[in-house]
């Protein structure tokens, strides 16, 4: 029966001339109710089109309902998108499509709309959880189990040191963990191999069941090496000796090998070096054979080949050695694993062992990971049919969004819900592959919907296999039986502007508008079949197709608009010998990566000049090694931006001061914190001056013992007058805050040392110290997310030094780290801002100009490790699971054999991580980079084939800019500094981009932003400080004359008259509930605010009152009760409210009430929620700000941020008369304060004050603008 589709291009907006219709390639997509895969290019609407399939299926299907389609994504944020998007399609279609024309699809979409709160648009681990909380009984799982919480892996990694301590007596131990490591060799050995190959679901005796395969393919391997064939090790060293016979006796190079030849002979007297099996009986011997056999032909093969010529035979001769080599790190894995049998064997019954520890924890604890839960439910389908079948009877279409960011796992979870119906495929008496298999062939035809795009995948950290993907387009069939009409394409861009389009076509297809397709001379990123390259690697993305706009191919670009520019710095040797490295260690020059950061910031400045809104750049990254340069030359240009996440913590000044202060208040035994307190701007004491003091505080006891004390009374310190000085200065700073530091709260503690010390002011002084103000932003919110979860200092302490120790050794292992100042989302965003992201970021976004940086060079393959998972099989063989590696050893046999295979994968996804980074542009991308001239250049030297396909040696970038810039590339260095950049080069023979060679960069464009650095901190700290404690000094020259000497309390505005009047709703009702408040309290009316003794002696007034209150508020919301509101209250309020008990206990009761009723307020729900999300949520927030010719210092009672990322400041009054115009400047101050604070809009900051008297608030943000 045909369908009417011709709904889907009709106007959905109230101005049709608005509205966009599906294209071609869409609709075909849409409308196909069978089975199909769909590859969507960048930019190509892949989510409307979801969305309307979504729509369409349900508006054409009477029998179809929202819950019998399962919409799987990627990650929460998708999900979340095209849940939204698919509910206004469906009520876009409701609202504007003709009834009279098409009342069937109008009536459907509107039960559909009443049936959405049924809707399954979820991430597939999602509904991974869905499928194990149905079954959890089953397999012994708590039923509220939790899933991807970080302490679960930590429960793996606390659990791995006991287990090994308690079997430290094992002998196997001392093959793979070193003296004094025991830590690490926890770690390496136990808790990774368990975190990163198994999961609650792993069958018992997983490693040792796959330590039996890995026996019979070593088995194999080494008898293969003396089979009887030309490519055996035997069958090439027999040749060998055969050639010998054949050479001049008188030749050096045989008379030496022929030498050797008969001292290693492994062949003679019918020697047999085959084994049948390998148990713990024949492992001695077969080891002791292994390794002569080994020592033999590497002795063989260490001969030098400079002498003898290179006539026949000796020339087939080294050829034969030649091969023999390249065999030999595969003959000494094999050894290895042979020479370790035992020990292998004994650790795979241990973490067998360890695993199921593990496991029962979490059956207990119901802590699972994402991969528990995964596997979990794959396990469930496949072992009962029951809840396959039922799944199955409700799911009747399934739509995957990304899969190619997918594995095999998830495929064969989808095709269990996916089988036909009937009887349900039982796994027993079968094998998993054998079950798979079957269940292949029993697929129904019209369920399964996978969109994807196998140039993006970029996800194979995470275990995304492209090849399952690419695979699927080959195998799945549709209602025809052909593979043929399930694969569709959509292939129009709607993000890039034509002439992108058109560099793409040729930078990743080598097809431009002449040509489509053919020219296979010319490099590319990406190939097909149709190409020139036959038996494409199933990991492998094809470009079969031109991205298109409009559905017409693009036209060739020119020198006016070239949107490509690929920029490079030589960082080699140029023809006179100047070498780039040493102009850098002379000072002369900036760094490759800082050269770089330079260059990309300097020219998003020159093309602000045309477009001014920095949200339309982003730096893209392949990793966040080198932010801070980037950071930092995007500060001295004075371009806003903001990162994904923070790197570099440490890198900079503030945290490690704050850190080290903090560090030494906590642990004042510990000599390197107190070293660094002392060379930081808090001290300032010279290196030598540093090393006299160290000295001089360590003494020995008579029974030899080192002791340490800082600060001690001590004649033999040697210092100089102005280290003296600092060092008595210091030691007072340290002795005045130490107290403070232990006693108060963390948040307190580092807002003291940020104002005290004069940071804050410092980054006003220096606009180019802005990453300082960030870092502080960093700080504070990480303390403020320990403090609420109750942590203390020292853990605080002792979490920072972790943290430091992982960002300076990416090797570090050995200590789990819990508190993650990366991971940190602190309130910095800023309206107007360049956005640098990693490429993985970046996917799903669109920026008119693009930078990217890192894709240069070729990925490295990481074959050496403690272990190698192989979870597939390799080369038709099956997949051999975990394997060891021991101390010393360069990988195992199963990570050996796979290096080139890896190798390729990597460079594979690398060509998938630049076609995603460029494809983010709309208009313009800057590729940056750097090479060395003279090593590239030795490089295609000895290539016979640069353009060959596979060589990983040269890069995928540089065969590109060879092909079509090969003199602008090789140019030389220019060290005189004229220019940071050449102008543009552009190639007229159609190429895809323009060449920009970046130049060295002088280090005087430093100079604006590290001039006398330090000294210039200490000065403005020393200024500053006696600012605040208002003793007396001299004034500088330097002082920015907008600072005076008077300072004021933002409260102290109430002063002034107000300058208009606020309207306050009738409503506004005081509650009577507290009139018994007034009958204890005294009028504060008659009390100088600033006699403090007078104060401390009256009576309970209204002043102590509000203070009572406010500080039973700030308890409520800091630790969400009011059970320890007593450690809130002021000393002296506390001291009068104990000598009237009475007062008290009437007080206590209205103020609770004001704070059970505050919870249930418009603030007070949006305050919970905050705290909830853990958003910003900070009480008594004390600040110290410039404000015209004025420093207010003061706190606020309540800030806070909205899920809208506004900010939200309350102050509480406990007034009894309602004049809100009395607080309009204190609220103006307090806003323009926390705008600078928090780098916000001050449009993006609301004012409210909240009147506890009368249990509501008044928002007078219209006022305080």
């Amino acid at each position: 029966m045909s369908v009417d589709y011709d709904f889907l291009t009709e106007p959905l907006t109230e101005n049709p001339d608005n509205s966009k219709s599906p294209d071609i390639f869409q609709i075909k997509a849409i409308t196909k109710k069978d089975n199909a895969v769909v590859s969507a290019g960048a930019g190509s609407g892949k989510t409307d089109v979801l969305a309307l399939r979504y729509a369409f299926l349900l508006m054409t299907d009477e029998n179809i309902h929202i819950k019998n389609i399962l919409a799987l994504t990627f990650t929460k944020e998708a999900a979340s998108e095209i849940y939204d998007r698919i509910y206004k399609k469906l009520n876009s279609f409701v609202k504007f499509l003709d009834n009279d024309k098409y009342p069937k699809q109008v009536k459907l979409a509107k039960r559909a709309l009443d049936e959405f709160a049924d809707a399954k648009i979820q991430t597939l681990d999602a509904y991974s959880g869905s499928l194990v909380r149905i079954a959890a009984s089953r397999y012994g799982i708590r039923p509220d189990f939790t899933t991807g919480s970080s302490s679960c892996d930590r429960a793996v990694e606390d659990a791995a040191l006991p287990f090994v301590l308690k079997h430290r007596t094992e002998e196997c131990f001392n093959v793979y963990s070193m003296p004094g490591k025991i830590e690490d060799f926890a770690a390496s050995y136990f808790a990774s191999p368990v975190l990163e190959c198994t999961s609650v679901a792993t069958r018992k005796n997983f490693f040792s069941d796959n330590f039996q395969i890995q026996k019979a393919q070593i088995i194999e391997e080494w008898n293969s090496f003396f089979a009887e064939n030309e490519n055996s090790i035997k069958s090439q060293f027999e040749n060998i000796k055969s050639l010998l016979n054949e050479a001049d006796e008188k030749n050096a190079f045989a008379s030496e090998l022929k030498e050797l030849v008969e001292k290693n002979d492994f062949t003679e007297n019918g020697n047999n070096f085959s084994f049948d099996y390998l148990n713990e009986e024949n492992a001695n011997s077969f080891s002791a054979a292994a390794q002569d056999f080994y020592s033999g032909i590497n002795s063989v093969c260490s001969i030098s080949m400079n002498k003898g010529g290179n006539k026949e035979p000796v020339k087939e001769i080294k050829e034969t050695i030649k091969r023999i080599r390249e065999t030999i790190p595969v003959v000494v894995s094999v050894v290895n694993f042979i020479k370790n049998f035992s020990a292998q064997k004994r650790m795979f019954e241990l973490l067998d062992e360890f695993l199921e520890e593990v496991n029962n924890t979490k059956r207990i604890s119901g802590n699972l990971s994402f991969k528990d839960v995964g596997d979990l439910a794959l396990r469930i389908l496949i072992e009962q049919p029951d809840i396959r079948k039922q799944q199955k009877n409700l799911i009747k279409k399934i739509m995957i969004d990304e899969f190619q960011d997918n594995n095999k796992k998830n495929k064969e979870l989808l095709f269990l819900i996916s089988e036909n119906d009937g009887k349900e495929l039982l796994i027993e008496n079968k094998t998993e592959a054998e079950f798979f298999a079957e269940l292949e062939n029993n697929i129904s035809a019209e369920k399964l919907f996978f969109v994807g795009d196998e140039k993006q995948s970029i996800y194979k950290f995470r275990g995304a296999d492209v090849s399952v993907f690419n695979q699927l387009k080959k195998s799945l069939k549709d209602n025809s039986g052909s593979q043929e009409n399930v694969n569709l394409n959509m292939t129009n861009n709607y993000r890039s502007s034509v002439p992108l389009l058109y560099s793409f076509n040729l930078m990743f297809g080598n097809c431009n508008d002449s040509h489509p397709l053919n020219e296979t001379e010319i490099p590319s990123l990406f190939y097909s079949e149709e190409n020139g390259i036959e038996n494409l690697k199933s990991y492998e993305a094809e470009y079969k197709h031109n991205a298109l706009k409009k559905n017409e191919l693009p036209c060739s670009v020119d020198a006016s608009n070239v949107p490509v520019h690929l920029c490079l710095l030589n960082t080699g040797e140029n023809e006179d010998g100047n070498n780039f490295a040493d102009f850098v260690n002379y000072g002369k020059c900036l760094s490759e990566n800082e050269t770089e950061a330079y260059f990309i910031a300097r020219k998003i400045y020159e093309l602000s000049k045309i477009d001014s809104n920095f949200n339309n750049y982003a730096i893209l990254d392949n990793s966040r090694s080198g932010r801070f340069y980037l950071q930092r030359y995007l500060s001295l240009f004075n371009i806003p931006y903001t990162v994904d996440r923070q790197t570099n913590v440490f890198s900079e000044g503030i945290v490690n001061d704050f850190y080290s202060f903090l560090r030494f208040c906590v642990y004042p035994s510990d000599s390197n914190a107190f070293a660094a307190f002392l060379a930081s701007p808090f001290a300032g004491i010279s290196i030598q001056g540093i090393q006299n003091i160290l000295s001089a505080s360590v003494k020995k006891t008579k029974n030899s013992e080192i002791i340490f004390s800082a600060f001690e009374e001590n004649d033999e310190i040697s210092l100089s007058d102005s280290d003296m000085k600092k060092y008595l200065a210091a030691k007072k700073f340290y002795e005045e805050l130490r107290d403070n530091i232990l006693s108060q709260s963390l948040t307190k503690s580092l807002e003291l040392l940020w104002y005290k010390t004069g940071y804050y002011f410092e980054t006003i002084i220096n606009r180019n110290l802005t990453l300082y103000a960030e870092q502080f932003d960093l700080l504070y919110e990480t303390a403020r997310q320990a403090e609420n979860e109750g942590k203390s200092i020292s853990w605080f302490v002792d979490q920072l030094g972790i943290a430091k120790k992982k960002e300076i050794s990416s090797y570090m292992n050995d200590e789990s780290v819990e508190l993650e100042l990366k991971e940190i989302s602190y309130p910095i965003e800023k309206t107007d801002a360049v956005k640098i992201m990693t490429i993985h970021q970046s996917k799903g976004l669109q920026f008119r100009h693009v930078f990217v940086i890192g894709i240069w060079g070729n990925p490295k393959t990481q074959i050496t490790g403690t272990f190698f998972f192989d979870e597939d099989g390799f080369d038709e063989k099956i997949a051999t699971g975990v394997s060891l590696c021991a101390l010393g050893e360069g990988g195992n046999y199963f990570s050996v054999r796979q290096k080139e295979d890896s190798s390729l994968r990597e460079l594979a996804e690398q060509k998938r991580k630049i076609y995603v980074a460029i494809t983010r542009a709309e208009e313009d991308v800057h590729l940056v980079g750097s090479f060395s001239r003279s090593k590239e250049l030795k490089k295609f030297d000895e290539s016979d084939n640069a353009e060959k396909r596979y060589d990983g040696s040269i890069s995928l970038m540089h065969k590109l800019c060879r092909f079509y810039y090969q003199k602008e590339l090789y140019t030389d260095n220019d060290f005189s500094f004229e220019s940071y950049c050449n102008e543009p080069v552009f190639n007229k023979n159609g190429a895809p981009f323009d060449f920009i060679k970046i130049n060295p960069v002088s280090t005087k464009v430093r100079a604006d932003e590290k001039t006398n650095l330090d000294e210039l901190r200490q000065k403005k700290i020393k200024l500053f400080s006696a600012f605040y404690d208002k003793i007396p000094f001299e004034k500088d020259n330097d002082f920015p004359h907008e600072f005076s000497d008077k300072t004021q309390t933002p409260s102290g505005l109430e002063k002034l008259p107000p300058k208009t009047t606020v309207k306050v709703d009738g409503a506004f009702k005081i509650n009577e509930e507290y009139s018994s408040i007034d009958s204890i309290l005294k009028s504060a009316t008659d009390i100088s605010e600033d006699n403090e003794e007078d104060s401390a002696s009256a009576e309970f007034n209204y002043a102590d009152f509000g203070k009572f209150a406010h500080s039973y508020l700030e308890c409520l919301v800091s630790t969400g009760n009011i059970l320890n509101a007593e450690n809130f209250i002021d000393r002296i309020v506390s001291k009068k409210l104990s000598e009237n008990q009475k007062a008290k206990e009437i007080l206590l009761k209205a103020i609770v009430s004001m704070c059970e009723c505050f919870e249930k307020t418009y603030l007070g729900k949006k305050v919970a929620d905050a705290k909830k999300s853990n958003r910003l949520c900070k009480t008594e927030n004390k600040f110290k700000f410039l404000m015209d010719d004025t420093i207010f210092t003061g706190s606020m009672d309540l800030i806070f941020q909205d899920s809208d990322q506004k900010l939200f400041i309350v102050d509480y009054k406990t007034d009894r008369a309602v004049k809100p115009e009395l607080y309009i400047e204190q609220l103006s101050c307090y806003r323009k304060a926390a705008s600078e604070i928090f780098h916000v809009d001050t449009k993006d900051i609301e004012t409210f004050l909240y009147y506890l008297r009368y249990d509501k608030e008044i928002d007078i943000s219209a006022y305080t603008l």
